[in-house]
């Protein structure tokens, strides 16, 4: 069976997500596209949130300075949406490959909501 949660859950602590990931055996995307523990990959994605080293756009191939790509963090913080702070809002799913997962973030998505909208691309587990 298949299932697929998203919503803004007011769960500060973490409480409720634990919860719903033992009780209802889902994941939550985050936790997914990146566990823990992988050392390397916190510092490639740290350093390119935090330096503007050049990047290449995957689609067009021309050179995209990396404070324009979409900023990618394990903890989705999602409120406010002009300065995320809390996590607020999750996605969860079971049934589900999580291939990538993002928050997206600007003036241009903040201006349409109090909250930062999430984004995941899935793929059906065969």
């Amino acid at each position: 069976m298949i299932v697929f949660i998203a919503g803004d859950f007011n769960d500060w602590r973490n409480k409720l997500s634990r919860n719903l990931c033992e009780r209802l055996r889902v994941d939550e995307v985050f936790d997914a596209a990146r566990p823990r523990g992988k050392i390397g990959e916190s510092v490639r994605r740290f350093m390119r949130d935090r330096f503007a080293a050049a990047a290449v756009a995957p689609d067009a191939g021309q050179p995209v300075l990396a404070s324009r790509l979409p900023r990618i963090v394990r903890t989705a913080r999602t409120y406010p949406a002009l300065v995320p702070w809390l996590r607020m809002d999750r996605i969860y799913t079971r049934g589900f490959r999580v291939t990538q997962a993002r928050v997206l973030r600007g003036p241009q998505w903040a201006h349409l909501s109090d909250h930062s909208p999430l984004v995941a691309d899935l793929t059906l587990h065969p």
